[in-house]
This record gives C-alpha cells, structure tokens and sequence, in this order.
C-alpha cells in the first residue's frame, strides 16, 4: 500500500491568501506611490509616521502570507501576531469603527481555515 504524504492547504485558505495578497499589495503599492508623489489628499488624512506604519503592516503580512503558502507556522503567528496590532494600532488611532468589526470577519474565516488543516504546516 503507497501512502501519499503530500498533504494540501485547501482551496479556502489558498483563495483568501490570494485575495489578502492582492488587498495588501494594492494598499502598499497605493501608499508608496502616494508617499513619493506626496500627495496632499492623503496627507490631510494620514501623517506620515501612519503611512509610513501603514506600509511596513502591508510589507509583514505580504511575507507571512507567502510563509503561510510555504506551509509554515511562523507565518501563522505573524499574520495573526501583526492583525491583532494593526487592530489594536487602528481603534488606538482612529476610534472604534464598523469597518473594524466587519473588517475582522476575513481574518476570523482565515483562521477556522488554517486550523482545520494545521496539520499541513511545519
């Protein structure tokens, strides 16, 4: 008997990794571009030290995106270690918002998805 060792993510957690890498990657290409043109309607919104986090958030959870894909576990804990701070770092700077609520419903799916199929990663 031939056991197959080759175990899958799932077609959930690879569609959601695709869909936070494009969200993330368009949020960190939108600030780059905004930050070096230094464009005035997002500096009245944003200071530059929030762009500027902004950017690094986007940087961190593209790689742990990546590390997740990979099927390792270090992505995991960064991509929900780097969540719960942005979370924290938005209500601290913003206020508590709707979009806050239903912006933590992706990552919450994200996370029943990976745990169903923890035993992929290494």
């Amino acid at each position: 008997m031939i056991m197959n060792n080759n175990k899958n993510l799932g077609i959930g957690v690879v569609i959601l990794s695709i869909l936070n890498l494009i969200s993330f990657l368009s949020v960190g290409v939108f600030l780059v571009l905004a930050k070096t043109l230094n464009n005035t309607v997002i500096e009245e919104y944003l200071d530059k030290s929030q762009v500027t986090m902004l950017i690094c958030i986007s940087v961190v959870l593209l790689l742990s995106i990546l590390l997740i894909l990979a099927k390792k576990k270090i992505g995991v804990y960064v991509y929900f270690g780097v969540i719960i701070l942005s979370t924290v770092y938005s209500v601290a700077s913003y206020g508590l918002a709707s979009f806050e609520i239903t912006g933590a419903l992706l990552p919450l799916i994200y996370a029943f998805l990976i745990y169903k199929k923890w035993n992929v990663f290494k």
